[in-house]
């Protein structure tokens, strides 16, 4: 099993190593006012040289567009946008999105330096994405979780339901049209906005292959897509663009490794946005298993001022922690520590700098680091590396040091790609959007694990565990306890055929049926929003929050894949009354006509079809309905379907809701 993670922007300062003892004295790094570090060092390279090859981009390794430019974020601090649009605009930028106080744009690295006299600017940031996949078609998923069978016992296939897809791209590659003629995909699919580089930064379409996921479940549903591949903002004003295009559900496989951990971002805030105004958010939950460190942190007495990764595990003390990693093998760590971001506000930003430094075996270079100036904008250091191939495994030790400010209370990083560590903590690696109070987040299992198949039922052992802790409100104040959301709500099924999803080869055909398979949370997530397309057409009165409850009780009950001690308290059980909620297997595996049965035992808003306003729903309801629906009437109070006219189907939602625990007792 492979897992691809596609960074739109890989950016971080590979700085020269320097000789050092047991406690290597990092150097002093001088600091650009408004720029990252590493978009700092690629405008040093380039006021050095007079130009900038992707040779150079690569050493410090980012990637380039071509013509030698670079995606980035800015951050605002609340001044008039659209005026520091155009002043952007003139100093090069193009390729404009916006969300609150937040821009990107791609601009050309011998503009960078112009970015530092604008004023309103607070910070630039070089984004960083991920897609969560791994690795005439058909989708055994369907079955593995009895879609197939509610389809048939209650006549659903998503009519009046439009499903938004947030992904990479959608036909980059060119094969729409065939996935058309073949009846993988519907004819009338709606492209809001494609990726604006598909030649100069290839990409695999994995937002087609999501599509005939979600068509072979819910082959009536109207399908739009928009692209999240070109930064955080452009991925928040697709959210809202999606919803106000009319979708009723929207889902993604995109994460960027560097939105915040611990207080809510700019993407999922437009996940909020968007599930307050009824539509219900599905997300990839991610693909890194437990794959984490977290801990309180600990910079003890005078001297070294690092977190002592020793004393904070409970043994001797110890100021670096081993990571071994396999050759030929990239590892990004995305470290963040307890602070408000300013990205998520625009106002308050990080009250602490901290740097991390990744050394040698034997400690005496440091081969990668991230040293960000971060107090008064985000608690956030990145950086990766690449081992050769001249040995089988490669020992590095990262040290995180204390800088400036005040002395944070808690650190945690995601490791991604291979590598191992001590002073494992085993902790959660779903955060930023998919982390949301407003996300239905995603967790995968294979078909070939699911009952009517092997039965084993074991979720992917990358599947990401959940757990990350909210700290902060929207206004970057600290909250008076941990808020816990949870997600992955439950899991779905993966590992489904496609036409094309990746190239074929025998080791991405994993069922030997000559089809390549698409696996990792970024297709059991829209397996998942496809079963609530079924949901939602017999049920449209459903909320966002329902959906996820009922979703949440229609599951087989699954084990843990791992003990931890480690792992908080939810607090609340969401899962059904025989099911225990876990960190990395949510509720269970869905089953829809489990879900649809679970729509009877949650409670329903009566204000939806009660026309004779006695707070419930009774045969009276239904008698004025059925008026109504003799009499012609145009009144959008009697749509119960949503499909913007008077039928039938709203007589059947009628019966639906007759049947619920809106019906009078």
């Amino acid at each position: 099993m492979k897992i691809k993670l596609g960074l739109l922007i890989v950016a971080v300062t590979l700085l020269s190593a320097c000789s050092s003892s047991e406690s290597p004295v990092a150097p002093s790094i001088v600091k650009n006012r408004v720029l990252d570090a590493a978009l700092f060092e690629l405008n040093r390279q380039y006021i050095a040289n007079g130009a900038i090859s992707n040779n150079n981009a690569a050493a410090v390794g980012l990637k380039l567009l071509t013509g030698s430019r670079i995606a980035l974020t800015v951050t605002t601090n609340g001044g008039d946008i659209s005026a520091i649009i155009t002043l952007l605009e003139a100093a090069g930028m193009t390729n404009v999105a916006h969300y609150k106080h937040l821009i990107s744009g791609v601009v050309p690295i011998k503009d960078l330096d112009k970015l530092s006299g604008i004023n309103g600017i607070s910070w630039v940031s070089s984004h960083r994405g991920t897609s969560y996949s791994v690795g005439l078609a058909s989708n055994k998923g369907e079955i593995g979780m009895r879609a197939d069978v509610v389809k048939v016992e209650h006549n659903l296939n998503g009519e009046g339901i439009t499903i938004g897809v947030l992904s990479d791209s959608y036909n980059c590659l060119g094969g729409a049209a065939s996935d058309v003629t073949s009846g993988d995909l519907p004819s009338d699919v709606r492209v809001i906005k494609e990726y604006s580089f598909c030649a100069e930064d290839p990409t695999i379409d994995e937002g087609r292959a999501m599509m005939q996921l979600i068509h072979d479940i819910a082959p009536a549903a109207k399908l739009i897509f928009y692209t999240a591949w070109e930064g955080p903002v452009g991925f928040a004003q697709g959210i809202i663009s999606l919803a106000d295009n009319g979708a009723d559900i929207i889902v993604d496989d995109i994460g960027y490794l560097t939105m915040p951990m611990f207080q809510e971002g700019p993407i999922a805030q437009a996940v909020n946005d968007v599930t307050a105004r009824g539509v219900a958010y599905f997300s990839a939950a991610g693909n890194s298993a437990r794959k984490s460190y977290e801990s309180t942190a600990v910079f003890p007495g005078a001297g070294e001022q690092a977190h002592d990764f020793g004393l904070a595990a409970g043994q001797a003390s110890d100021l670096y922690q081993k990571i071994i990693v396999p050759k030929n093998s990239t590892i990004k760590i995305a470290f963040q520590w307890a602070s408000p971001y300013e990205i998520a506000t625009g106002q308050v930003g990080a009250d602490s700098d901290l740097n991390i430094y990744l050394y040698n075996a034997d400690k005496s270079n440091f081969v990668a680091s991230s040293t960000n100036t971060n107090i008064n904008h985000n608690p956030v250091e990145f950086l990766t590396y690449t081992t050769a191939s001249d040995s089988e495994n490669y020992t590095f030790y990262l040290h995180v040091r204390y800088m400036a400010g005040e002395k944070p209370t808690k650190l945690k990083y995601v490791l991604f790609g291979s590598g191992s560590m001590d002073y494992d903590t085993q902790s959660s690696t779903v955060f930023g959007h998919a982390n949301a109070s407003g996300t239905i987040a995603v967790g995968a299992m294979s078909y070939q694990r699911a009952p009517l198949f092997d039965n084993s039922l074991l979720i992917e052992d990358f599947s990401s565990a959940g757990g990350t802790p909210i700290l902060y409100d929207g206004q970057g104040r600290l909250l008076a306890a941990p808020e816990y959301h949870p997600n992955p709500a439950f899991i779905a099924l993966d590992d489904i055929d496609t036409t094309f999803f990746p190239a074929v080869s025998a080791a991405l055909d994993t069922d030997n049926t000559g089809l390549p398979n698409f696996k990792g949370t970024s297709a059991a997530a829209p397996n998942a929003a496809a079963v609530a397309a079924l949901l939602l057409q017999k049920h449209p009165y459903l909320g966002p929050g329902q959906v996820k409850q009922v979703m949440m009780q229609g599951t087989i009950k699954l084990t843990e894949p791992v003990n931890t001690s480690n792992d908080p308290l939810l607090g609340f059980s969401p899962c059904a009354a025989n099911t225990t909620f876990g960190w990395a297997t949510g509720c269970g595996l869905i089953q829809a006509d489990k879900i649809l049965d679970a729509v009877a035992y949650i409670p329903i808003d009566s204000d939806f079809g009660d026309f004779n306003g006695n707070a419930c729903i009774d045969e009276t309801d239904k008698s004025m309905l059925f008026a109504a629906f003799r009499l012609g009437l145009k009144d959008s109070a009697y749509d119960l379907s949503g499909d913007g006219k008077l039928d039938e189907s709203d007589l059947t939602v009628m019966d639906n809701l007759l049947l619920s625990n809106a019906a009078c007792s």
